[in-house]
């Protein structure tokens, strides 16, 4: 078993993380992870031993090789968190046969990363000389920075998501962002496992190995302490807020339950808008202030028209003029506007609509996923989604794909917008409104948050509101792996956090990363989110995400090679 050394360390490691994820949520289980990482980046294996290539036909050479490759230090180290991958993101295919083709390439590239990790932290440890406990959390949020970022990015499965349920576990995110919750994970179970390698390895340094692991569980018991203090800080502000007279609002999130999968039957499509109207009217009673649908749950297209766009003339017509072009554009608005405000007036409320957006251009049609804020008397603002699903809303380089190809029957390729969703509630606030995974990259809220600030109001939302589906996918973990993303927004921005879910959990946080109202996971109703928003200003105030970038930088170029610098073969030593 000494061969397999690697792989066992590894499987034993991803494993506690898994079981520290959705849906086991052993929260705790985070910090374990990093002691078993300190072994296989301080640690020196026997090289695997070479295949015997001789008289072998190119089929068995080919076989022999990849079977040294797996046998191999780095080969072990992927091929079990390749498991911890495949098995994590099970989900992803659901929606649809065809996602299966991406499902396999992408748990390979995760894979990737934590190798990524393993080679860097090595390579400060030898070629910088830095000490393992800087070494192990630098080039694990270096590594997770590169993650969430190249290739659109993919952010499930932190170490910090694992505690979205404990708040007083993630203030460290107002000072660092996400980044800065995952290292600090990073530093107390690193910190553990040097103190545990030590005292295994070499006996008489127990009194270091003691002192290690004194210093995590003093970082351990700090965490905790200042995230229970901060929490009820905050929480104090909130529940006074709530005490004054005329500023509380009353927001209804919509949620059903009603999964499907690609391409949606038009015959659901139509009963799930039908639900929500009814779920709209059950709100009214509540008299909100603000009534949420969830992303596209909307079943009618809206229409909307640039300066100097054209209807297309319906085929095998004579071309309209301008004058009758502009004539069908104002009937197209006047109708549709019409038939929202009469049902709006029975609502009582403004209403937030996921839907299907078309937007005739002067030269093209556009399609959006948008939320469009309505209200009557009021103009209709509308926010097109900005950061698109790969897959799921476009596909890269499909104008240069077959017709036939699978991947494309998934949906209308949707164009990507480029306003902000700012938009008013009860005459005295704003929000800011996101669509879907949008709240799963830190780096987006707060690009919009600095964008607002550039505006010459230079405008500061009192809140968030993010509308999503998870419907696709049943009620599994996918559902929970995307709630865990809100908290941690919450207190990197100090903002209310409300969510409208359509086949997930609607749910409202509080500035401390707090649920305080959420929905039946699998049921359907309104969730009522009733708050004062408050102002705190976050410490570095979204400077913190630069965090990851700085981690990021030495990840990179701990990889150029030296000039001059001669590969210098290691003789292995005494195995752990």
């Amino acid at each position: 078993m000494t061969r397999y050394k690697p792989f066992l360390i590894t499987f034993s490691s991803v494993l506690l993380f898994y079981l520290a994820l959705p849906p086991a949520n052993l929260a705790y289980l985070c910090f374990l992870p990093p002691i078993f990482w300190v072994f296989l980046i301080r640690g020196e294996f026997a090289p695997a031993e070479k295949a015997n290539l001789s008289n072998s036909g190119f089929f068995r050479r080919f076989i022999k090789r990849i079977g040294y490759l797996c046998r191999t230090f780095y080969g072990q180290i992927f091929i079990a968190d390749l498991i911890f991958w495949g098995v994590s993101i099970s989900w992803l295919p659901i929606p649809h046969p065809a996602i299966w083709a991406g499902w396999a390439p992408l748990s390979i590239v995760m894979a990737f990363y934590f190798l990524l990790y393993v080679a860097a932290a090595r390579r400060f440890l030898r070629r910088w000389k830095m000490p393992l406990f800087l070494a192990s959390p630098l080039a694990w949020v270096g590594m997770e920075w590169l993650r969430k970022h190249i290739l659109t990015g993919f952010s499930f499965c932190s170490l910090e998501h694992s505690l979205y349920l404990h708040p007083e576990m993630i203030q460290t995110a107002e000072w660092a962002g996400e980044y800065g919750v995952g290292a600090l994970i990073m530093l107390i179970g690193t910190a553990w496992g040097i103190g545990i390698e030590s005292l295994i390895s070499v006996p008489r340094r127990g009194k270091r190995g003691i002192l290690a692991i004194l210093g995590g569980t003093v970082l351990l018991v700090g965490m905790i302490g200042y995230g229970i203090y901060t929490v009820d800080k905050i929480e104090r502000l909130c529940t006074e807020a709530d005490a004054m007279p005329d500023g509380r609002v009353n927001i209804a999130l919509l949620q059903d339950s009603t999964y499907y999968h690609f391409p949606i039957p038009t015959e659901t499509t139509i009963a799930v808008h039908q639900r929500y109207m009814t779920l709209s009217d059950l709100a009214a009673q509540e008299r909100p202030d603000l009534v949420v649908w969830p992303e596209g749950t909307f079943a009618y297209p809206y229409y909307a028209f640039e300066p100097g766009a054209k209807i297309p003339s319906p085929e095998g017509s004579s071309l309209l003029s301008p004058e009758e072009s502009e004539q069908q554009i104002r009937k197209i608005e006047n109708d549709q506007k019409d038939q929202i405000e009469t049902w709006l007036k029975k609502v009582g409320a403004p209403v937030i609509l996921g839907l299907i957006s078309t937007v005739y251009e002067p030269d093209r049609k556009r399609v959006y996923n948008s939320a469009l804020y309505c209200a009557v008397g009021e103009p209709y603002l509308r926010y097109d989604k900005r950061a698109r699903v790969v897959f799921g809303e476009f596909i890269p380089f499909m104008e240069y794909l077959p017709e036939s190809f699978p991947l494309k029957t998934l949906c209308e390729p949707i164009s990507a917008g480029k306003r902000l969703g700012l938009i008013p509630v009860a005459s005295k606030y704003r929000a800011l409104v996101s669509i879907c995974f949008e709240s799963c990259y830190a780096r987006f809220v707060r690009s919009q948050l600095d964008e607002l600030k550039k505006t010459p109001q230079s405008v500061d939302p009192d809140f968030l509101i993010n509308i999503s589906s998870d419907a696709w996918f049943f009620g599994n973990a996918e559902n929970e792996f995307h709630n865990s993303s809100y908290p941690l927004r919450a207190v990197e921005t100090r903002k209310y956090y409300l969510v409208a879910s359509h086949g997930g959990t609607s749910l409202g946080i509080t500035p401390s990363g707090k649920i305080f109202t959420q929905g039946k996971r699998g049921g359907d109703g309104v969730v009522m989110a009733r708050f004062t928003p408050v102002k705190i200003r976050p410490f570095l105030d979204g400077k913190g995400l630069w965090f990851g970038v700085v981690c990021a930088w030495p990840v990179v170029i701990v990889f150029i090679p030296i000039p001059g610098r001669k590969n210098r073969k290691r003789v292995p030593q005494s195995e752990i």
